[in-house]
């Protein structure tokens, strides 16, 4: 496996880890969104709850019955669950939750001191005689300013934790772009080294082409270079054989004159020569140098044809 190729390989995988990061990314931000939306409801309900919690108080103030009380009572009880539900959200905030929880106690026992004065029947001149007591109008004031305070905690709370789902967002945005970023540029580095391997790839390919073009051309040089040494020895070969055969045709031809000759050079010395006998050694000599002369001929040509 090349360099080239795990190079994409590496950058094959890149997508998919983007992918999974951004779809992560945004899975927790959507349950950062669903915690803000449940404290934000969760802080509507108290304030409506307070608003029907003060309504109540008036109705009961209006008529103070058993009725009235268990009404604010029961309303009273289902805010403390809803209260319960509120959670710090960071420690700076733990006050606002403290001091939620302890203006909501501390407003039953406003009221229960306030149905107390009711059952009694105090006016307001009985505040000499009860040293230390709220008065009826006090005790409906505060009650109803712990109320408003209960309240104000609440969108506090909702307020931040709504802030810091825009800070959590904001940061999942930046945490989005840095990995993208980063992705980005790892898969530029990535390409740009695949693209400079598959560059040096073939500069190396033709580097190794070059050089088998500059072999093959040597062979070829040498295989011509063989093919004429072994022509022109064939061509010397044919020759030799050719002169071979020409020396042995002359030789063959030269017999019969050398041998009339000697039969000439016999009658001679004899006196005895007979003129047919002699026309008829002329003729054959004569046709043994034709022959000798055709020999010569052909060795010419085959001689002329073997140099071109």
């Amino acid at each position: 496996m090349n360099m080239r190729t795990r190079i994409l390989q590496i950058t094959a995988v890149f997508p998919p880890m983007l992918a999974l990061i951004v779809g992560l990314t945004l899975f927790l931000r959507v349950q950062r969104e669903d915690g803000v939306g449940r404290k934000l409801l969760v802080a509507e309900t108290t304030v409506n709850q307070i608003a029907d919690l003060d309504s109540l108080l008036h109705a009961y103030l209006r008529r103070p019955g058993e009725q009235e009380r268990n009404e604010w009572a029961a309303q009273y009880a289902v805010i403390g669950k809803t209260i319960r539900e509120f959670t710090s959200i960071r420690e700076e905030y733990t006050y606002d939750v403290e001091r939620m929880r302890t203006d909501y106690a501390q407003m039953r026992a406003l009221f229960d001191q306030l149905a107390r004065r009711k059952q009694n029947g105090a006016g307001s001149g009985a505040a000499g005689s009860e040293a230390g007591t709220l008065t009826a109008e006090r005790a409906e004031l505060q009650l109803t300013a712990k109320g408003h305070s209960v309240s104000a905690c609440a969108f506090r709370l909702a307020l931040a934790a709504h802030m810091e789902a825009v800070a959590a967002q904001q940061n999942f945005d930046a945490l989005i772009i840095i990995l993208s970023s980063v992705l980005a540029v790892l898969m530029a580095v990535a390409a740009y080294a695949a693209v400079r391997e598959q560059l040096l790839e073939g500069k190396r390919v033709g580097e190794t082409l070059r050089k088998a073009d500059v072999r093959l051309s040597d062979a070829i040089t040498k295989l011509r270079r063989a093919s004429e040494q072994a022509s022109q020895q064939e061509r010397l070969h044919a020759l030799e054989l050719a002169a071979q055969g020409a020396a042995h045709d002359i030789r063959n031809m030269l017999v019969p004159v050398l041998s009339l000759s000697e039969m000439l050079q016999e009658w001679r010395n004899r006196n005895s020569v007979d003129p047919s006998a002699v026309s008829t050694v002329a003729e054959t000599i004569e046709r043994s140098a034709r022959r000798i002369n055709a020999a010569i001929d052909h060795l010419d040509k085959f001689l002329h044809v073997a140099r071109a």
